[in-house]
Order: C-alpha cells, then sequence, then structure tokens
C-alpha cells in the first residue's frame, strides 16, 4: 500500500509558530529609488501565504502596492497641509481658511479612520452629510464651504498618493454636490439713500461712500495709499488687500490677479476725496509726533490703518441710524454690482471693475441679469408689434 504523498512545500513560505508568512521585496517610501525586503505573516496555511504573495506581486507589477499602515486621516493631514502651505507659497488668510475647514469639519467626522480605509464612497457619504447639516447650527452648508472642504481633502489624499501610503487617490471619482447657493444681499435704491444719509456726519463716512461707489472689498480698502489715487485722471489702482490674522496685520496681494485693477471715480468722488485728505492733514498737525505715517487713504486718529473692528462698530451705528437691520458692510459690493448689470453694464466690464471673474459674475448675480433678461424680452415684443 502506497503512503500518503506530503504536501509539497511552498518555496519562500516559512513557518513561524503557528502561522506562515513570507518575505518580498517593495519599495521604500522613504527612499524614492530603493527598495527592502518586508515580511508578511499571520496566515492559517502555506497556501493562503502564497496566495496574497502572489496578489501583491500583481500590485507590484501594476504599481499599487503599498505598505499596510494605520496611519489615520488626523495623523497625516495638518502635517501634509503645512507642507503645501510652504510648497505653494499660500496666503495666510488661505492657509487659515484651510486648517479651519479641516478643523470643524472634516477631522471631527473621518480624523479616526486609517487612511488606507477612506474609499471613494466614504468621502461621497461625508459630503452628503455635510450637504444636509454640515453647519454648527445643524443646517446645509453652502457650495463655496463644500468646495473648499473638497481642496483640503484634494490636497491631503494626493501627496498620500504620492508617498506610497494609498494604492491611489479616492478624491479623483468623488462627486462633491452643489451645496446651498449663498444668499446675495443688496439694498434697494430706498435703503441706499437712508444709509448715506446715515453716514454722511460719521468719521468712517470716505469709507462707506467709496465702498458704495467702487464696489471695492473691505480688505481692498484698508490698504488703499493715497499713491493709489491719481487726482488728474481720477483713478484709483487697486494692488493689495489688508486683513487681520491672530491679533496681526497682514498686507498682500489680492485674492486673485483679477482682483489686481484700476478703476475709475467721478469728478464729484475725486472732491471728496480731496476734502477727506484736508480732514487727514488737520487730523494729523493735531497728532503730532503721535502720527503714524503709513500714507493710508483711511486711517484713525493717529494714521494707524482703520481696523475691521473699529469699521464694524461704525457700520452698527449707521444702520441703526437708517433704520434698518444689521446687514453685512459687503452688501455695498453686491449692491454695486447689482445696479451695475440691472443698468445695462456688460458683465466684462462689471467683472473687470469688480476685480472678479465673468463666470463668478454670471453665476453669483443671476438674480439682476434675470430682471434684464425680462427686460429684453418686453422690448423686443414691442419691436415685434411695430412689425
Amino acid at each position: 500500500m502506497a503512503r500518503p504523498r506530503k504536501p509539497q512545500k511552498l518555496l519562500g513560505i516559512e513557518r513561524r509558530g503557528d502561522t506562515y508568512s513570507y518575505r518580498l521585496r517593495v519599495p521604500d517610501p522613504d527612499k524614492p529609488q530603493g527598495s527592502k525586503q518586508v515580511r508578511f505573516g499571520g496566515f492559517a496555511t502555506p497556501e493562503e501565504a502564497d496566495k496574497d504573495r502572489a496578489l501583491r506581486k500583481i500590485e507590484l507589477y501594476e504599481k499599487r502596492f503599498v505598505l499596510p499602515t494605520q496611519m489615520t486621516v488626523a495623523d497625516f493631514f495638518p502635517d501634509s497641509l503645512e507642507r503645501h502651505y510652504n510648497y505653494r507659497e499660500i496666503r495666510p488668510q488661505t492657509r487659515a481658511d484651510y486648517a479651519t475647514h479641516l478643523r470643524a469639519y472634516i477631522l471631527p467626522r473621518i480624523g479616526h479612520l486609517p487612511l488606507q480605509d477612506c474609499s471613494t464612497e466614504i468621502l461621497e457619504a461625508l459630503f452628503i452629510e455635510l450637504q444636509k447639516g454640515g453647519s454648527r447650527l445643524g443646517n446645509e452648508l453652502s457650495g463655496g464651504v463644500l468646495e473648499k472642504i473638497s481642496i483640503v481633502l484634494g490636497i491631503g489624499f494626493k501627496e498620500a498618493h504620492r508617498k506610497r501610503l494609498i494604492s491611489f487617490n479616492p478624491m479623483t471619482e468623488v462627486r462633491v454636490p452643489k451645496g446651498r447657493k449663498k444668499t446675495i444681499t443688496h439694498f434697494t435704491d430706498i435703503e441706499l439713500k437712508k444709509l448715506r444719509g446715515a453716514w454722511n456726519e460719521n468719521k468712517f463716512a470716505a469709507f462707506f461712500e467709496l465702498a458704495s461707489i467702487t464696489g471695492a472689498r473691505k480688505g481692498e480698502l484698508f490698504a488703499l495709499r493715497w499713491s493709489d489715487f491719481d487726482e488728474q485722471e481720477r483713478t484709483l489702482s487697486i494692488t493689495k488687500t489688508r486683513y487681520e490674522l491672530k491679533n496681526e496685520q497682514i498686507e498682500n496681494a489680492p485674492k486673485s490677479p483679477n482682483s489686481v485693477r484700476t478703476i475709475e471715480v467721478t469728478a464729484s468722488q475725486c472732491q471728496r476725496l480731496k476734502a477727506h485728505k484736508t480732514r487727514q492733514t488737520q487730523a494729523r498737525l493735531k497728532a503730532g509726533a503721535l502720527w503714524w505715517d503709513g500714507d493710508y487713504l483711511f486711517t484713525d486718529e493717529i494714521g494707524r490703518p482703520l481696523s475691521k473692528d473699529a469699521v464694524y462698530y461704525e457700520w452698527k451705528q449707521v444702520c441703526r441710524k437708517a433704520g434698518l437691520g444689521l446687514k453685512h458692510l459687503h452688501a455695498l459690493r453686491h449692491t454695486h454690482i447689482t445696479a451695475l448689470l440691472q443698468a445695462g453694464v456688460q458683465p466684462h466690464v462689471v467683472a473687470q471693475r469688480a476685480g472678479d471673474k465673468v463666470i463668478t459674475i454670471l453665476t453669483t448675480y443671476a438674480h439682476a441679469i434675470r430682471e434684464d433678461d425680462s427686460k429684453c424680452a418686453e422690448l423686443f415684443e414691442r419691436k415685434m408689434a411695430t412689425l
């Protein structure tokens, strides 16, 4: 009677106690051109170990192989963003904005997950959850916030893939929902008239007036210097923005190349700016040696650039005096752009004056363009009636 044959020993499979393992040479993530031997173990049978080895060899051939790791989103993302900031030289305000979105929306929900467990399905479920009630009050998030969250996730997972911590970037397949559209608040003609009457006697009247007739952003107005004002050409050059970040005043280039622009002002506004400069000169003489000489268009009593808190306080007083509820100062910009579009000014001209992209003007201020379109329909119908 023949003896039963012993199972053939699989080459390279080793027994370690009650389990089996194998060694495999794999790329070294710490050395881009290097490799190292890694042991994979814990298999109940030699066949299981051999099957796993075959799968990993396929992954190596297709360049999908990654070493197993339990590194989580919370472990990797903060440092990843910091490296991205340093490499791309992102503006401090944008850096702070991305970090806020990471802390507020991403880490509380998926920070505990290992990077290798973050699939496209998990990330899409995250976006659906955020869209429906991701705000601090449980309300739907806006499309802009969801877009920033997708940017942060894209930065982190792209680097994790580049460092071979994950076999693919799950964000490449994610469909980001549109989210809630922001409501654009602008003032009616009657409300604007009340506001102008209310700020006439305010110490920041020149600031509010210029915000209204130029549509410039608050930070752009803070950064204006007298050297940016050309009285002869009646223009203002907007080349910088100024803002406060963690109690530090920062001044740098505007938010996008489109924001760098030269805009025209009226003759009457030039006269108001000249009157404002006269008052500023008187304040300078009164302050004497305390005057902070920075050539800024809008300053406090000793020449320092205006702070957002000081402007916000005075703006509240203006709104209260006008008998209106408190609205964002940015509504003056929305009012300026809406008025130009409703007057028939072409969107590309409005975009140039506002320092924005044409597509942003078309999408953000669609309400004004729709009203203008209804006028076009009526105008064409009257034309047809004459035929």
